[in-house]
This record gives structure tokens, C-alpha cells and sequence, in this order.
């Protein structure tokens, strides 16, 4: 009953990823407020404050849904349809209700900021600039920025949910693999428990594609700028470490210092992985195929 009641009143979203994400806010504004209440970390606030608005855009259209299911959960209905239900479901939602709250009454969010939140999980230029500066207002040798070594690559809970179960159903990574730590390499917080993403894809050889995960990351429109080994070797398990070498290859426009993303061997895998995100219909898939898989390519 817990996954199917979901289903079918919370369309789109996947209700449980809020009990990590309400932690992660709880967590900023831990570290933002002292014990008095003084706000002493601006940078922690201004994180958590973002985070919680990209979150209750997402929560916002079921605003109605979730008072009420909290109400059944309290009992004010009398006997409660979720007696029975499972601990982490009933935690998720109470998870999106304390999200909806602290978006309302902490941070002060309006339905017209909401409206003006165009894009799911694209940070509002606004936030962007004044997180920055925030950032480059802290010493140079403090550890501001805890995630350099992932992909900042913008989907919502449930792209990010499609993109983990495609992955699986087509034999890319482990069925072991968690949303969360997919969610982590693709720039959000990182887990207490964090594991790379096993990468099991294997070419026509048997070996495990390497280069297929390069094509993954073009696909979600990563730059080149952002292949680089140690980012690899952070978020992908795929035998052994990326090296330099492995990213260049002289099949590319540019030649020997140029980076070849394209392995044919998983790129129809990988074209129809993105249409299970993204829908072949959508404008996003249109431009995925259109990506250059080879560095400079006119």
C-alpha cells in the first residue's frame, strides 16, 4: 500500500527523498544558528535557505495533500489508514510537511517567489551570486565547498529517480546503487553513508566501459571542462581509476589532447536511457541527441 498510495497522490515526486533533504536542512540551520538563536553562518543559511526553496517547489502543489495526510497520521480523522504504514513512509511525510513550514515561516518563500522558481533544480541567479559571495568572503584555506569533486547537472527528484531505475534496467550500475548517492554525484549533498556508483556496463570485450560513462555525463550535458580524473574517480566505481590518458584519445577533432566520449558500443543503451527520463518528445531528449560526443567537434 506505502509505494502505490504515493503513486497515486503524489504524482511526479518521490515523497521518501525529502526525509534526506529535510535532514540537510536541519543540519545548515544547525550550523547557521547558535545556541541563543543568533544567526553566526550566512553562507549555511543562505544553503539552507535555497535548498528548502527548491524543495517546496517541488511540495508546493501538494500543499493540501500533505495537511491532510499529516492530519490522518495524527489521528484527527479517528482511525488512521496509515497505521500500518511503514516508518520511513510516514516519516516522508512529515518530512515534506516540516519542509513546507520552514519555506512559509523560517524563510518567508511566496507563492510569487515560487512562480518566479522557473526551472526544478536550477539555482534562481539571485541565490547563486549571493551564496558566492558569501564564499569568497571566508578564508581561502577553509573547506567551503564540500562537493568540488561532483557533476552539477540540474534534475528534479523524479528525473533523478527515472535516471537511477533506467540506469539499473539497462545493465549501467549496480542494483544496489541508492538515489541518494546518484543524487550526490549529480551535486547534491552528500550522504552519510556515500558509495561511488558501481559502473558495470560492459563493451562487445566483456570489459567494463569506461568510456561510457563519459557519454552518460555528455548526455546529461556535462562540459568538458569537467571531465577531469578525480571527479571521475569520486562518483564512478568502474574497476579501475580514470587517468588522463583515459579521457584522451586521437579519434578526436582536436586529436591526441582532445577527449572522444563517444561509445557506440552504449550509446543507443544510453539515447534510450534519457528518453526514459526525458520522454522522446521533450525538448531536452531533441538537444541530448544532438550533443557532440567528441571535444570541438564544429
Amino acid at each position: 500500500m506505502d509505494s502505490e498510495y504515493f503513486k497515486a497522490y503524489y504524482k511526479g515526486i518521490h515523497p521518501l527523498y525529502y526525509n534526506k533533504v529535510f535532514n540537510d536542512i536541519d543540519h545548515l540551520l544547525n550550523v547557521a544558528y547558535d545556541y541563543e538563536g543568533n544567526c553566526v553562518d550566512k553562507l549555511a543559511y543562505a544553503e539552507a535557505r535555497l535548498k528548502c526553496l527548491e524543495a517546496y517547489k517541488q511540495l508546493f502543489p501538494y500543499r493540501e495533500q500533505i495537511d491532510s495526510d499529516v492530519d490522518e497520521l495524527d489521528g484527527k480523522n479517528g482511525y488512521s489508514l496509515f497505521y500500518n504504514m511503514e516508518i520511513e513512509y510516514t516519516n516522508a511525510i512529515r518530512s515534506m510537511e516540516e519542509i513546507c513550514l520552514l519555506a512559509e515561516n523560517e524563510f518567508g518563500i511566496t507563492s510569487e517567489e515560487i512562480k518566479g522558481f522557473v526551472l526544478n533544480s536550477v539555482k534562481p541567479i539571485q541565490a547563486q551570486a549571493e551564496i558566492a559571495d558569501l564564499k569568497s568572503s571566508k578564508g581561502k584555506d577553509e573547506n567551503v565547498n564540500k562537493e568540488i569533486h561532483t557533476f552539477n547537472v540540474p534534475l528534479n527528484a523524479d528525473e533523478l529517480g527515472k535516471l537511477l531505475k533506467a540506469l539499473k534496467e539497462k545493465s549501467f550500475i549496480h542494483e544496489d546503487t541508492k538515489f541518494e548517492d546518484l543524487a550526490h554525484v549529480l551535486g547534491e549533498s552528500r550522504p552519510d553513508d556515500y558509495k561511488r556508483i558501481g559502473w558495470i556496463k560492459r563493451n562487445k570485450n566483456k570489459t567494463i566501459s569506461k568510456k561510457s560513462v563519459l557519454t552518460l555525463l555528455r548526455c546529461l550535458e556535462v562540459d568538458w571542462d569537467d571531465f577531469e580524473p578525480k571527479k571521475l574517480n569520486y562518483c564512478f566505481d568502474a574497476g579501475i581509476d580514470f587517468e588522463s590518458k583515459n579521457l584522451k584519445d586521437g579519434k578526436s577533432i582536436i586529436g591526441n589532447n582532445g577527449i572522444n566520449a563517444n561509445s557506440s558500443d552504449a550509446l543507443h543503451d544510453l539515447y534510450e536511457v534519457m528518453s526514459m527520463v526525458f520522454g522522446k518528445d521533450s525538448e531536452r531528449y531533441k538537444r541530448i541527441i544532438k550533443i557532440p560526443l567528441m571535444q570541438n567537434y564544429p
